[in-house]
């Protein structure tokens, strides 16, 4: 019986690692015939598997096929056994239109938010630039979709003395009564059909700054602040990447800097002015007045801020 017991253990722990070996569920293939690359993004809720990108041509899933001549964006649905549900794509007259990033509320609708160049619509629903300048040539989009992809509400973000950056929006985060936006701002900033309007600071010099927008579910403009300001006494730059709202007042951030900001009211001098970058992740709290009351957790490689 003594010999039995180790013989007895070891057939348990392979019946235990077996039982939590790695295995593969399912892959599903959609296939398009011109351009499929660009931007991919995927988000989960309950029963429902969400993807979301750009194509041109036309794109397969199964039987349903989606076609566009010009760069599109185009939305699927999936059940998490990988059962097929629906897909829906863009209409309008732009030339160029794509999606950066994509989220969901509590109950499941999708939020995009992407660029187009003319037009674009989402059933009956549609947008079309804001800018008066002959130097537009990229406006932002905030579209919201429910489970069954029908769009509830488009609204506009542009830049109403030029063109948005490239990296003008950047990220999208939604909480539970609000939807946050985040990019970086080189120009005066505004939602469409709304006063809101976020002015770029009149100084000399190239000046790179981060704001954050934000609307309710409803689509509504709620703010647009700056909140993270440079000095242009500085070299600067900055690229804003994952931006997580915990909840409506909270939010996290990573971005990666070259020069001297300010955060909120807090000054951080990046030891480096030339054309190398330091990258941190930040985070703010109650950020309104005068563009942020705390700024807390700044690190960067090697040590604390």
């Amino acid at each position: 019986m003594k010999r039995a017991l180790p013989l007895l253990l070891i057939l348990l722990s392979l019946l235990t690692h077996t039982s939590q070996a790695q295995r593969f569920e399912w892959l599903k293939i959609y296939s398009s015939s011109g351009f499929g690359g660009g931007n991919q993004f995927l988000e989960v809720h309950d029963n429902n598997v969400f993807v979301a990108g750009e194509f041109q041509g036309s794109i397969s899933f199964g039987s349903t096929v989606l076609n566009s001549g010009s760069r599109s964006i185009y939305v699927a649905n999936y059940d998490t056994l990988g059962n097929f549900r629906w897909a829906a794509q863009n209409g309008g007259t732009s030339s160029f239109n794509n999606v950066l990033d994509i989220d969901l509320d509590s109950t499941g609708n999708l939020y995009l938010i992407g660029y187009y160049n003319n037009s674009v619509s989402w059933g009956g629903l549609n947008l079309s630039v804001s800018g008066t300048s002959p130097t537009v040539f990229r406006e932002g989009y905030v579209l919201k979709l429910d489970t069954q992809g029908v769009a509830q509400w488009i609204r506009g973000f542009y830049s109403p003395n030029g063109t948005i950056g490239f990296r003008g929006l950047a990220d999208l985060s939604v909480s539970a009564n609000k939807i946050f936006i985040a990019g970086q701002q080189t120009s005066d900033l505004q939602f469409s059909g709304s006063s809101i309007r976020l002015n770029q600071p009149n100084l000399t010099g190239s000046q790179n700054n981060i704001f954050v927008g934000e609307l309710d579910l409803a689509g509504v403009p709620l703010n647009l602040n700056r909140i993270v300001t440079a000095n242009v006494a500085f070299s600067n730059n900055n690229t804003i990447g994952d931006f997580e709202a915990l909840n409506d007042s909270v939010f996290y951030f990573a971005a990666a800097y070259r020069g001297e900001y300010d955060f909120g009211v807090n000054s951080v001098l990046f030891p480096n002015t030339g054309t190398s970058f330091l990258v941190g992740v930040a985070k703010f709290t109650n950020y309104r007045y005068p563009y942020a009351t705390t700024v807390t957790g700044w690190r960067r490689p090697g040590g604390y801020m």
